[in-house]
C-alpha cells in the first residue's frame, strides 16, 4: 500500500490548476515548440465555433480527462526530470492527464507540466502497463511522439 503525503497531494492539486491554465495559454508555451504545439491547439481549436481561443463549449471537452497518479522508482534523485541526482533509488509521484478529445497525455512532475505526448501507439505500453515506468524527460524525446517538452527544471 503506497502512503500519500500532503504534499503530494499539494502536487496533484497543483498539476490539475496548471492544467486548467493551459486551456489559455497553450500557444504560448515554448516559441522553439510552435510548430508541434500548433498541432496540439488545432486539435483543441476543433471543438471551438472559431477564433483563436477555445468557446465554452470547447473547453467543456477540455475538462474531460482522465487523471492518473503513479509512483515510479528512478536510479537516482534528480528523478525524472534526468542530470546529475544522487545514486539512491528514490520513488516519486508522476501525474498523468489524459485527454481523449485530443488524443494527448500531459505528465507532470509535482505540479510542473514536463511533456505532452500524442497519445498513439507508442504510449500503448505505458497505458496497458497501469501507466507504470513512463520515460523520464530524456527517455520521452526518442521513446514517445512529443507535442511539448519542458526545456529547463
Amino acid at each position: 500500500m503506497n502512503k500519500i503525503e500532503m504534499s503530494e497531494i499539494a502536487d496533484l492539486t497543483g498539476a490539475i490548476s496548471n492544467y486548467n491554465k493551459l486551456a489559455s495559454y497553450l500557444p504560448q508555451l515554448d516559441n522553439t515548440q510552435r510548430e508541434s504545439l500548433n498541432v496540439l491547439w488545432q486539435r483543441a481549436l476543433k471543438f471551438s465555433r472559431g477564433g483563436k481561443y477555445m468557446d465554452p463549449e470547447a473547453y467543456t471537452h477540455w475538462q474531460f480527462i482522465n487523471l492518473h497518479m503513479v509512483s515510479q522508482m528512478w536510479g537516482s534523485t534528480s528523478c525524472g526530470w534526468g542530470g546529475i541526482g544522487g545514486a539512491a533509488m528514490t520513488s516519486s509521484y508522476t501525474t498523468i492527464i489524459e485527454n481523449s478529445y485530443l488524443n494527448a497525455v500531459f505528465v507532470y512532475y509535482g505540479p510542473t507540466l514536463v511533456y505532452i505526448a500524442d497519445d498513439n501507439e507508442k504510449l500503448e505500453k505505458y497505458k496497458t502497463n497501469g501507466w507504470k515506468s513512463l520515460p523520464s524527460m530524456d527517455s520521452a524525446k526518442k521513446q514517445l511522439d512529443l507535442f511539448y517538452i519542458k526545456t529547463k527544471r
